[in-house]
């Protein structure tokens, strides 16, 4: 007997958008008020940078719903996520929350972040789902950025020259069984002359 799957009505998809939309909207409005009680918590310190951000901050959130709104295209999506996640960024660097080694010639790895965790939802919009065309660059990024982020922070005291030249010869190491175990493998045209 064959099962048939109950299709949404019409009216139940667009309760599910609104929901989301709603859940869009609530979530950008609470970054932005905890973002203005940061500010409040600096007001004796306030500068251009700290407005600056907050402003990118908000071009970015006004962006991002008029584009979920509007149903605009995916790169349109990603670049307003980059500007909001990056306005973020810069009002915490600005802010001096963090210890003072914390400037961006030490964090500037963090945008490279930022890049990753744009993506995931550019390719969740775009295709309904997560694809490995959005996935693997996207941890590419959040792997090399936090490599890049331990050298530029000085947490690990070598160089990327002797990582190199420790890392190299295991990599070939590994590169080598690798390809002698893919060289046992039968291909189907010696699993039919064996049969």
């Amino acid at each position: 007997m064959m099962q048939t799957r109950n299709k949404p009505s019409a009216t139940g998809r667009r309760t599910s958008i609104k929901n989301k939309k709603s859940i869009l909207f609530a979530g950008l409005l609470l970054t932005l008020l905890g973002c203005i009680f940061l500010l409040q918590s600096f007001s004796q310190t306030i500068t251009a940078q700290l407005i600056g951000s907050f402003l990118v901050i908000i071009i970015g959130a006004i962006s991002l719903i008029f584009i979920v709104m509007l149903g605009k295209s995916s790169w349109l999506f990603f670049v307003s996520i980059m500007t909001f996640l990056s306005g973020i960024y810069f009002l915490v660097l600005f802010s001096g929350i963090f210890a003072p080694q914390f400037v961006f010639s030490t964090t500037w790895p963090v945008l490279s972040l930022i890049v990753a965790m744009s993506l995931l939802p550019t390719g969740w919009r775009h295709y309904k789902k997560l694809k490995f065309v959005y996935i693997i660059p996207s941890i590419s990024f959040i792997g090399l950025s936090g490599l890049m982020l331990l050298f530029s922070t000085g947490l690990v005291k070598i160089t990327i020259k002797q990582i190199i030249l420790r890392g190299l010869p295991v990599f070939m190491i590994l590169l080598g069984l690798l390809m002698i175990l893919l060289s046992f493998k039968k291909t189907p045209t010696e699993k039919k002359t064996s049969d």
